[in-house]
């Protein structure tokens, strides 16, 4: 118990604020929306930053744990590809918009993926970043690639869509 408390009171404010912030966001995606494009960009930006900031922290960058981290990011990659396929998309050129189906998907990711991070970041504090196991620095890049390439894949399959499908008005 003492140990959640410690990580709780030595979280900086900035974690709980974005940690709000995708909560909110993603609870926006569990019904159908009319949103801007610009706004399919935010969550993988968000975990793209998150990501390349974890690999930073860890200080480790082994060619090994490399190519884990791009394997997975390439599966991450096709996971967020055929997730978002599997969606009823529709797209307004003329106005920048997208209709998005809504789905508990983005809910369940993002917790998933804060909850390997704040473990993450956890362990890192535990080991004081020198007596870092194996295990634990292929959990995080793994985790990281992961992440980076689900959201790469999702954002890349809803331009692919934004450039391909047939365009309505969805202002009406």
């Amino acid at each position: 118990m003492d140990y959640f408390w410690q990580i709780l009171t030595h979280t900086p404010i900035w974690v709980y604020i974005l940690l709000i912030f995708l909560i909110y966001r993603c609870i926006l995606t569990l019904k159908p929306r009319i949103i801007p494009l610009k706004k399919i960009f935010i969550l993988p930006a968000v975990f793209i930053f998150l990501s390349i900031h974890t690999l930073f922290t860890v200080e480790l960058y082994a060619v090994t744990f490399i190519i884990i981290a791009i394997v997975l990011a390439i599966l991450g990659f096709i996971g967020g590809w055929f997730h978002i396929r599997s969606q009823k998309i529709e797209i307004d050129r003329e106005h920048q918009l997208i209709y998005q189906q809504g789905s508990w998907l983005t809910l369940v990711l993002v917790l998933l993926i804060i909850i390997c991070k704040f473990y993450i970041g956890f362990a890192l504090a535990m080991t004081h970043h020198i007596q870092l196991h194996q295990q634990l620095l292929i959990f995080i890049y793994a985790v990281s690639g992961a992440t980076v390439g689900l959201m790469l894949g999702r954002t890349a399959h809803y331009l692919y869509v934004y450039q391909s499908k047939t365009s309505t008005n969805l202002t009406k």
